[in-house]
């Protein structure tokens, strides 16, 4: 499972530290997160279920492994995938905008 988190509250209660998107990657025991600043984190999460200790530099090979999924995944996934700034956008099923209007998504 490939997860992409980014929260505008905990910037809002903590600060520019967590100004930042972060990407994971769940397989069996392990996580795998990286984020925007290009910092990353591995854990094995049947013996360290609470995220103590980062594994990134111990488990190298297996780390690297899962970057490199993780780079694949974004490669095959177009929320991940840059726009030119001159890209027109998508056009929108009417459909699709009359139910983001009556949920306050759009006007």
């Amino acid at each position: 499972m490939v997860e992409l988190y980014a929260s505008t509250t905990l910037v809002w209660q903590f600060g520019d530290r967590f100004k930042r998107d972060m990407t994971a990657l769940w397989a069996g025991d392990y996580k795998f997160v990286e984020d925007s600043r290009g910092e990353h984190t591995f854990f094995d999460l049947f013996t360290d279920p609470r995220e103590e200790r980062n594994l990134f530099s111990e488990e190298t090979e297996l780390a690297k492994e899962f970057n490199r999924y993780l780079d694949k995944f974004r490669e095959r996934t177009p929320v991940y995938q840059e726009t030119s700034s001159s890209a027109s956008p998508a056009p929108i099923d009417k459909t699709l905008l009359r139910r983001l209007r009556e949920l306050g998504y759009a006007k």
